[in-house]
């Protein structure tokens, strides 16, 4: 997984470490990021975009969908399957995932 980051409170007073925030929300802790294969198709070769995510506590695996063109409709669909009332990531607090572009602002 890239760099993942914790956007910062403005006004936050104390400083947590990783280890303890982890600790606190093992729980309720899931984790998304992409992959790439590509596949010779007709056309030529051609990336597709995996998309997985982890719950860390269990280390189970879901995956969230695969496309050669990831795009803001794709993702607002996958978000939606992601949360729904039988979606993987029911029950979690925090999604940690990084600032690829592909993660659109409907995404969250």
């Amino acid at each position: 997984m890239g760099n993942v980051l914790i956007e910062p409170a403005p006004d936050r007073q104390r400083q947590t470490t990783w280890a303890t925030f982890l600790k606190a929300h093992w729980d309720v802790l899931a984790a998304i990021d992409f992959t790439t294969i590509e596949v010779w198709t007709k056309a030529g070769l051609v990336t597709y975009y995996l998309l997985f995510v982890i719950a860390l506590k269990t280390r189970r695996v879901h995956f969230a969908g695969c496309t050669p063109h990831p795009d803001e409709p794709w993702m607002t669909q996958i978000a939606r399957n992601l949360t729904d009332y039988e979606g993987f990531l029911l029950g979690k607090r925090y999604l940690l995932m990084d600032r690829d572009t592909k993660f659109c602002r409907a995404f969250p």
